[in-house]
């Protein structure tokens, strides 16, 4: 049986619930579809991904090799069916933060997913802001796979 679009986005989004970080969010902001995030550009990146009708979860589960995280957000390309997750570091102007999203980034690929084709990073730093316009370009390109 094939899937319409909706059902396989409906299908998709029970075989991966949002929101299970257990991490107590210190502040939050609201998304356009009313989720609570951790983050300004979080929030600029569900509503970004609303806006160009890319289905997403927020804080998913994901099993890495060694430890099982739960990344800002999940993705899925209903032309494609695939899935892939984006990271966003807001902070690597802070050492012990950079280091341990390195770190992060190392896990992913240690666990098989390559960078770019299963996993995406967004970052910003003190002076460096959330570059939208790049985050769109690499988006659209994704989508058009």
């Amino acid at each position: 049986m094939v899937l319409s679009d909706q059902q396989a986005i409906e299908k998709w989004r029970l075989e991966h619930p949002g929101d299970q970080n257990e991490v107590p969010k210190a502040e939050t902001y609201e998304t356009q579809r009313g989720e609570l995030v951790r983050s300004k550009s979080e929030k600029i990146l569900a509503d970004l991904f609303n806006s160009m009708d890319i289905p997403y979860v927020y804080e998913t589960r994901l099993r890495l090799k060694n430890k099982e995280i739960c990344p800002d957000f999940m993705l899925f390309n209903v032309k494609t069916r695939k899935s892939v997750y984006w990271e966003h570091f807001g902070r690597l102007d802070k050492p012990d933060y950079a280091i341990k999203n390195y770190i992060r980034i190392n896990d992913y690929e240690r666990s098989g997913y390559l960078l770019g084709e299963d996993v995406f990073f967004s970052m910003e730093l003190e002076g460096r802001s959330l570059d939208v316009k790049l985050v769109r370009q690499k988006l659209e390109k994704w989508l058009e796979r």
